[in-house]
């Protein structure tokens, strides 16, 4: 067995080696994991929001969204980098409504 020998074998080993690696990472993407992926993607795009009409306030946009106007701190609080003063939002905002429960 000479120097050559030797080399090519351990090529081989190391392409064994490689092979099952990108094997293993092939089949980590599989249905669940897609599956997993599009609701993620799904429950994005329901999230609701609400762009403020002129007149509007917190306290109106939370009895429409949650039947009680009491409920404004908790879209306050979704959108503080939004929301500069609880007192006045701006027509054209696009406020996130998170759901409660």
């Amino acid at each position: 067995m000479g120097i050559l020998d030797r080399s090519d074998k351990k090529n081989k080993k190391e392409e064994s080696v490689s092979t099952k690696e990108e094997q293993h990472f092939e089949n980590s993407w599989n249905d669940d994991t897609l599956k997993d992926d599009q609701r993620q993607a799904e429950a994005v795009a329901e999230k609701q929001y609400h762009v403020v009409q002129e007149g509007e306030s917190l306290s109106e946009i939370a009895k429409k969204y949650y039947g009680n106007a009491d409920q404004w701190q908790v879209i306050c609080d979704a959108n503080q980098d939004q929301i500069e003063n609880t007192d006045e939002v701006q027509p054209g905002q696009r406020l996130y409504i998170p759901d409660i429960e």
